[in-house]
């Protein structure tokens, strides 16, 4: 089941919602002050730097092996 972000139109937080599809767009009260003024926001996440899969990340940072390296990680 996806994990839905959701804004609060009243105090600005952010809840998070572990929900069905079908439900997604389904109102859900706010668990800071439990408005019912919220709506779905963009989500973001993370992803490997790089795709390449012949070769796995050789240190911290963006993959690059560099935590300093041309990304600034």
């Amino acid at each position: 089941m996806p994990i839905y972000e959701y804004a609060c139109d009243d105090c600005t937080e952010t809840t998070e919602a572990r929900r069905p599809m079908a439900d997604a767009d389904k109102p859900i009260a706010c668990e800071h002050c439990h408005s019912t003024h919220t709506r779905r926001a963009l989500s973001t996440f993370l992803t490997p730097a790089s795709s390449r899969s012949d070769s796995p990340p050789s240190g911290p940072g963006c993959g690059c092996g560099n935590p300093h390296g041309p990304c600034g990680m």
